[in-house]
């Protein structure tokens, strides 16, 4: 589980790196600060 604000990076980073490391591994991510573009690019 991510959320898209975080201390030291962004859930979209994490998120990056995590698909590097295993494609296949589910992520959910939340947050209270998105918009229409970030829901994208977390797909």
């Amino acid at each position: 589980i991510l959320d898209l604000k975080m201390p030291d990076m962004d859930g979209i980073e994490v998120l990056t790196e995590i698909k590097k490391i295993n494609p296949s591994l589910p992520v959910i991510m939340i947050t209270a600060h998105g918009t229409i573009d970030t829901a994208i690019e977390a797909m």
